[in-house]
């Protein structure tokens, strides 16, 4: 099957974003959802070679300041293995900051439809994984990469983790009985969450209009991961799609869009009835009740800062163990990810970048564009608690990009029934 697609998709100028993020479950059965974005990166990189001109935001030379830390940030590193981890971290950063000008500069091929069905798809996808988590468990398969990779690179836990996929944590909860959380198709159950948080927006807009994919797959696509995102106790998530929805709303009352926030209003209204209406609210309150995860987060992250006095502009190249019975400084939050991997500069340049996406997105022409705009938003939300490398960092590259061309009045679909959606959807 990859055998078939992945020609095409190569072949075919602008289809290489949606086939990254549309496909993203099939990379990752494969074994390969850390190792495909250098594949896509060269591809993208070779197609705007070969373009007589690129377009690429005022912003960008924030995100090249930053690959330029990150590079920095290697020579901090002390043991062999985190040198091979900090490659492959490297070559998703490139990667993934291609996204914006590759969208951007095949706008008339990548239409903006496209890219939305895309998201939607993954989001899709990511309920069905919900689903297998909570049915199967922890259970985990050798993928096909697993087969070819040498045994000594499967010794790292994250790359055993990578090539021999599960569908499901199971975390023992309040030291009474063990829970089942979700992360099919992702390596964890943040990241998970996080690209749950990141899609949920392209799928609601795609439940209202259809503008991506169909709007009853997309409409039972939304209904249907209450459940997993409930059932999950994912904190995080829970407060990204309630910031999300909460920011949409006032941006469409500031604009006199009363329609988007009854729909939001209804929505929360149909979750909330589901959720008090079921045994759901007992699980809910028990998680929210649960001083521990809390706990151990602020731990970690004020192990994180009290490490960083020793290299504090550009970090230590990668996450490390500072402390026993913790997890790495430098993990679980992007802020932290980059703060103590790149330092004070590294994190300066990246969330510049990041903040001028949603600076630029913010005079939004569509509904489109506010969707867009919103899931920048929700990764600002998310930074302190979730990290955004690769997976999550791509679905904002492509929210930052659509939502640019509908700023500049570029949103140009590919065909004339998709342009009938778009005008339906102006908030003009």
């Amino acid at each position: 099957m990859a055998a078939a697609i992945a020609p095409q998709m190569f072949r075919r100028r602008g289809m290489l974003v949606p086939a990254l993020i549309g496909l993203f479950p099939l990379w990752w059965a494969m074994g390969l959802s850390e190792l495909i974005w250098p594949v896509f990166g060269l591809a993208m990189a070779g197609s705007l070679l070969q373009s007589r001109s690129v377009a690429i935001p005022r912003f960008a030379m924030a995100w090249v300041l930053f690959l330029l830390i990150v590079a920095a940030s290697g020579l901090m590193l002390e043991e062999q293995q985190d040198v091979y981890s900090w490659i492959i971290r490297f070559s998703q950063y490139v990667s993934v900051g291609l996204i914006v000008p590759y969208v951007l500069t095949h706008r008339d091929h990548t239409s903006a439809s496209t890219v939305f069905g895309a998201a939607t798809a993954l989001f899709l996808a990511s309920v069905a994984g919900g689903y297998l988590g909570l049915l199967l468990g922890d259970f985990s398969f050798r993928s096909p990469f697993a087969y070819v990779l040498p045994g000594g690179f499967q010794a790292n836990s994250f790359v055993r983790d990578v090539v021999n996929p599960s569908f499901a944590d199971i975390e023992r909860f309040l030291g009474r009985f063990e829970v089942t959380r979700p992360k099919a198709p992702f390596t964890y159950t943040n990241g998970w969450g996080a690209a749950m948080g990141l899609l949920f927006p392209f799928a609601f807009h795609d439940a209202v209009t259809g503008f991506g994919l169909s709007r009853r797959v997309a409409r039972i696509g939304v209904a249907a991961s209450v459940l997993p995102i409930m059932l999950s106790l994912n904190q995080g998530l829970w407060v990204s799609i309630a910031a999300g929805a909460g920011y949409a709303a006032l941006r469409a009352a500031g604009r006199g869009d009363s329609r988007i926030v009854l729909q939001l209003v209804g929505v929360g209204l149909v979750a909330a009835i589901a959720i008090t209406a079921t045994p759901l609210s007992n699980t809910i309150r028990s998680d929210l009740q649960n001083p521990n995860a809390t706990e151990d987060r602020f731990e970690l992250y004020e192990a994180t800062l009290s490490e960083l006095p020793n290299s504090p502009i550009i970090g230590f190249g990668g996450p490390r163990v500072v402390r026993e019975g913790l997890p790495p400084a430098g993990t679980h939050g992007q802020l932290w990810i980059v703060l103590f991997s790149h330092g004070a500069a590294g994190a300066l340049a990246y969330f510049a970048f990041i903040a001028g996406m949603f600076w630029s997105t913010r005079r939004y022409r569509t509904r489109v564009g506010l969707w867009c705009h919103v899931v920048i938003f929700v990764s600002l939300a998310q930074a302190p608690f979730y990290g955004h490398t690769p997976q999550q960092l791509a679905i904002i590259m492509v929210a930052a990009a659509v939502g640019l061309l509908d700023v500049r009045g570029l949103l140009t679909p590919a065909s004339a029934s998709t342009q009938r959606q778009l005008d339906a959807t102006s908030t003009a």
